[in-house]
């Protein structure tokens, strides 16, 4: 048997959704993505029975199979062109405005939050066809000198058996960069006052669903997961601490608008948090060099409930949202 290599290894997304939770009928496999990690998996959950009438040695006799789980997670280069499509999973909605450049705007909407299929190429090894799955958490990180990341922890109904290979055919468009962000990487406008612009070491945007697996009697797989709790979107960041405003605005629960904003060219991405308030705050001093702070705002809905709690737009070429 010939050893295998990650070397390689991509995956290759439907940009359509499935019509039907599982169905792969009516997939297309447009959207090939580089890849840092994928741990995404389909295991058999299997459990001993638990009557009294053990062997002799007092082993149980038998086991039985609990559940077929696909869970895990992949990691890929954040690009202005062909992470779209994992954008809308994750938020759920997306439109298109502009006639080239296009702008791309994907809003949360819990509605169309739309299950998907998915190729994973294991490099070397063999294709495995993943059906069902559903963003359950995304980030988008970079840190100074590094790569911006994408990463979605995904669940799922089942998968094929891993046989052939595929080749990709990859997209031309950009990486975004650490050195793309804007100089001063922050925007934060209070609610009624003034824009107030701050350095970054690195953030990390999480948007959680709360998607949960919904198991009943007479299948091994999960019924379409729900979101069964209070949707949370962040953004956490690590910055040099130079004056108290951010520490002032934890303590006095202010509200307003957070952005983080790169650009290429005409490439542009913005991430953009409403309503947001400063939940968490760190300045600890540990060493005699410059002192950091580290601070996490939330983004809420509006008070109606109708102004949504965060969004991300995009700028590009391409006249699709969710294309190569």
């Amino acid at each position: 048997m010939a050893i295998q290599f990650g070397r390689n290894a991509f995956v290759n997304v439907s940009n359509t959704p499935e019509s039907t939770y599982g169905d792969v009928s009516g997939a297309t496999y447009n959207v090939f993505n580089r890849i840092f990690s994928c741990s995404l998996q389909r295991t058999q959950t299997r459990e001993q029975v638990t009557h009294l009438s053990t062997s002799n040695g007092a082993f149980s006799r038998a086991q039985f199979a609990v559940a077929t789980e696909v869970s895990g997670t992949v990691e890929m280069p954040l690009m202005y062109e062909g992470s779209g499509v994992w954008l809308k999973y994750a938020l759920g909605d997306s439109a298109t405005t502009g006639a080239g450049p296009y702008n791309h705007a994907y809003n949360p909407n819990t509605t169309n939050l739309a299950s998907f299929c998915m190729k994973f190429q294991r490099g070397t090894g063999g294709m495995e066809l993943f059906k069902g799955l559903m963003v359950s958490t995304m980030t988008i990180s970079c840190a100074a000198g590094e790569e911006a990341r994408l990463s979605c922890d995904l669940i799922g109904q089942d998968s094929d058996a891993r046989a052939g290979s595929i080749s990709p055919t990859f997209g031309t468009g950009a990486q975004v960069l650490h050195n793309q962000a804007d100089s001063t990487a922050l925007r934060y406008t209070p609610d009624g006052g003034s824009l107030e612009q701050y350095t970054l070491r690195s953030f990390e945007f999480t948007l959680d669903n709360k998607l949960e697996d919904r198991r009943t009697l007479g299948s091994l797989l999960t019924s379409s997961p729900a979101v069964t709790d209070i949707r949370d979107v962040t953004i956490s960041c690590v910055a040099d601490l130079e004056d108290e405003a951010i520490y002032n605005h934890q303590l006095d629960g202010t509200s307003g608008t957070l952005q983080i904003h790169f650009q290429s060219g005409a490439d542009e991405l913005t991430i953009t948090l409403y309503n947001a308030v400063c939940m968490e705050y760190s300045d600890e001093v540990n060493s005699v060099g410059r002192l950091e702070r580290s601070f996490t705002f939330k983004g809420l809905a509006d008070s109606t409930g109708s102004g949504e709690a965060c969004k991300i737009e995009v700028v590009n070429g391409d006249s699709s949202a969710v294309s190569n």
